[in-house]
């Protein structure tokens, strides 16, 4: 090869390293672990998948034993009384304001007349504030499941 074809082909290649060196770097998307707690011999756990500071999808793993051992009997308890509370991962909390999953067996069901029946309730929201009261878009029922409670939306 000729020092002029030689020199062309290496210009050739430094114009493809810098062209490679400036394209932008994919951000990896990374899972983030969340608390984990048994709930009825399952271990229930949350979780984020993030790519860089923005929060793809926020879960929990639910195994099908926790719903197969959930208990037949119980009492109807108004307000419910959670089966578990689990924080979300710091790094969803901070860019979301969500904080918590709460999970709920109502084993007797509970008021109103369609959810009188067994079954889970979750929640996923935000800490309660030092007086009780929580931030939220909507009012009651304005587009939710009950005249008595608020639907809560996040935009971020």
């Amino acid at each position: 090869m000729s020092k002029h074809a030689a020199a062309k082909c290496a210009v050739g290649l430094l114009a493809v390293a810098a062209l490679g060196a400036c394209a932008p770097k994919e951000v990896p998307i990374v899972e983030h672990q969340g608390a984990c707690t048994e709930v009825f011999q399952a271990q229930v756990c949350t979780w984020a998948r993030m790519q860089g500071d923005s929060v793809i999808d926020i879960g929990a793993l639910v195994p099908l034993a926790m719903v197969e051992n959930a208990p037949k009997e119980g009492a109807m308890a108004w307000p419910p009384v959670p089966a578990a509370n689990l924080t979300l991962p710091e790094a969803a909390q901070q860019a979301t304001g969500l904080k918590h999953m709460t999970i709920f067996w109502e084993s007797m069901g509970h008021p109103p007349g369609p959810y009188l029946t067994p079954h889970f309730d979750s929640a996923w929201g935000v800490a309660v504030q030092t007086d009780g009261s929580v931030v939220c878009s909507g009012v009651s029922g304005a587009g939710g499941s009950h005249a008595s409670f608020a639907v809560l939306r996040y935009q971020p």
